[in-house]
């Protein structure tokens, strides 16, 4: 399905009928939910025929927005590769005079400073790849430089 995208390929599987079925489970539970609650609290039928179609109205209402987030996601340009690394920041696990540790996205690299010697937490962007190693400079703070 390429929803009239022909130069961009789905990047996930999903079908219509697959979120037909999720809304119909949610639906349901939704009114398990709703009969607990009139079995609890004691609503009376009325209250409890008004929530089931407010429910199912606001079930139908979303199912424009959730095929936008799931198209949104499908269609998303694949990011792979070291050019996908450059630009990212992260900070010095420890001292790079030139060579150290550093956090990116969560992830410890190994890591060459090309500006000199960084201190261990000082900001710092990845700027070029060597290998595994990813060559940083300090990043820039806004506001300054």
């Amino acid at each position: 399905m390429n929803d009239g995208r022909p130069d961009r390929e789905p990047q996930m599987e999903f079908s219509k009928p697959r979120m037909a079925v999720l809304r119909v489970f949610y639906y349901l539970v939704s009114i398990g939910v709703l009969y607990l609650a009139k079995a609890e609290y004691g609503f009376s039928d009325t209250v409890f025929l008004v929530g089931a179609l407010v429910l199912l109205a606001v079930i139908g209402a979303s199912y424009p927005l959730q095929l936008r987030l799931v198209r949104s996601v499908a269609y998303r340009k694949k990011q792979l590769g070291p050019q996908t690394m450059i630009g990212l920041e992260g900070h010095a696990m420890e001292d790079l005079s030139p060579r150290g540790k550093v956090k990116v996205r969560g992830e410890i690299w190994g890591a060459s400073s090309r500006s000199g010697t960084i201190m261990k937490g000082e900001p710092i962007m990845v700027v070029a790849l060597d290998g595994l190693t990813l060559v940083v400079d300090r990043a820039r703070v806004q506001g300054k430089g």
